[in-house]
């Protein structure tokens, strides 16, 4: 009996829920990627001494496109997914790497 407890506990392999999201995620992560890549770029043409005249919109699009993606895991029923992804929405909301590279 005891053994059937642990079972029911252990993590499963079972990837239909990620296989339910998995283009949806894909299209909110590019989208966000490629926004990030922009403000990147934008804010190497102004310097780093200027980061008051990037547009912010760019970096509200990548991080409501990694919101979209947590919410897309979350739904699925994958938090550890969603908690990697939001660790994400956090870099880019801390606008981490602005005008430098990031080792």
């Amino acid at each position: 009996m005891d053994s059937l407890q642990q079972d029911a506990s252990l993590p499963s392999d079972d990837l239909s829920a990620l296989a339910w999201v998995h283009e949806e995620l894909r299209k909110s992560l590019d989208t966000a990627h490629k926004a990030l890549h922009r403000c990147l770029k934008d804010a190497t043409a102004v310097g780093v001494s200027d980061m008051d005249a990037l547009d912010p919109a760019v970096l509200r699009t990548a991080r409501q496109q990694i919101h979209q993606g947590v919410g897309a895991l979350e739904l699925a029923g994958l938090p550890a997914g969603a908690t990697v992804v939001c660790s994400l929405c956090l870099l880019a909301v801390l606008g981490v790497g602005w005008g430098r590279r990031v080792e």
